[in-house]
C-alpha cells in the first residue's frame, strides 16, 4: 500500500471457486487443509463443490444460483491435449491423449514414441502422469534411451517414475509440500520448496544467480509491480490452435 496509495483493500472481496469437495487434490489432505486455513485467514471466501455457471461483464453466476458482482475473473483450468493430435491417425483415449504403452511406444505402431502433455504416460502410483515438467524430462530420457535401443545401442527400458514430491508456494514464507511419506507446511515447506526448484535449474552459472537474487531479497519487502493496461487479448477458442504453432493464439 504504500507504494501504491490508489490502492486500497477496501470494497474488495475474493473468492475461489472450485468444482471438486477439496483443494490441491494431487498432495494429502491434511496439507490442503492447511492451505484453506491460509487462504481464508487472508479474507479469501472459499466455496468447494462449485462451478461457476455464467460469467457477464460485471457478474458471475454460480451453480448454487448466486449472482456475485464482479469485473475480474481469474479461471485457472487443466493442461488440454493440442487439437492436431486429431488429424495424425493416432490412437486417442477419451481426453485426446495418446495412447502408449509402459515403454512410452504409441499402441498398435512401430517405431513411433510420446511424451509430454500429449502423452497418457503410466503412473505406477495415480493411474496415468499429471502433465509436469518433471514427469516430460524423465519421460523424454526413457524415449532416448528406447530410441537407442531400436537402433541396436543399449537395451528399452519402461517409464517407472511416480512422483512423491509435490509443493504448492502459499506466498513469501508460506507453502505446504510432500517428499515421500513426510509432509511440510509453513516456512520450511517453502524453504524445501525453493531448494527443490534450484536443484532443477539447468547449469551452475543458473543456480548460482537464482541463489544471488533470492538471498538479497530475503530482508527486503516483496518487489511490486504495476502491470498497467494488458490491453484486450482475443478470445481463446480451440479453433485457433489447430493448425499447431505455440501456445499463443494464431494471427
Amino acid at each position: 500500500m504504500d507504494s501504491y496509495p490508489r490502492a486500497r483493500l477496501h470494497g474488495m472481496r475474493w473468492i475461489l471457486v472450485e468444482a471438486s469437495g477439496r483443494v490441491l487434490p494431487e498432495i494429502e489432505e491434511k496439507l490442503a487443509d492447511y492451505a484453506v486455513r491460509e487462504l481464508k485467514g487472508r479474507g479469501i471466501e472459499i466455496r468447494l463443490g462449485t462451478t461457476i455457471e455464467e460469467v457477464r461483464a460485471e457478474s458471475a453466476t454460480l451453480s448454487t444460483g448466486e449472482t456475485v458482482p464482479t469485473r475480474t475473473v481469474v479461471w485457472t483450468a487443466g493442461v488440454q491435449p493440442h487439437p492436431s493430435l486429431t488429424r495424425l491417425s493416432l490412437p486417442l483415449d477419451e481426453r485426446g491423449r495418446i495412447k502408449v504403452d509402459d515403454h512410452l511406444a504409441v499402441e498398435g505402431m512401430q517405431g513411433v514414441w510420446a511424451v509430454g502433455d500429449c502423452a497418457a504416460a503410466p503412473d505406477p502410483g495415480r493411474g496415468h502422469a499429471p502433465p509436469t515438467a518433471q514427469h516430460a524430462i524423465r519421460e523424454a530420457r526413457v524415449v532416448a534411451q528406447n530410441l537407442a535401443a531400436e537402433l541396436g545401442i543399449g537395451e528399452s527400458k519402461p517409464y517407472t517414475y511416480s512422483s512423491t514430491t509435490a509443493f504448492v508456494n502459499l506466498g513469501r514464507y508460506k507453502a505446504v509440500g510432500m517428499l515421500g511419506r513426510f509432509t511440510f507446511s509453513g516456512f520450511v515447506a517453502w524453504w524445501l520448496a525453493r531448494t527443490y526448484h534450484l536443484s532443477q535449474i539447468p547449469g551452475a552459472f543458473r543456480k548460482l544467480r537464482a541463489v544471488i537474487d533470492w538471498t538479497v531479497s530475503l530482508p527486503f519487502q516483496r518487489d511490486l509491480s504495476e502491470v498497467g493496461s494488458i490491453g484486450h487479448p482475443h478470445p481463446l477458442r480451440s479453433e485457433v490452435y489447430e493448425q499447431g504453432g505455440s501456445h499463443r493464439p494464431l494471427a
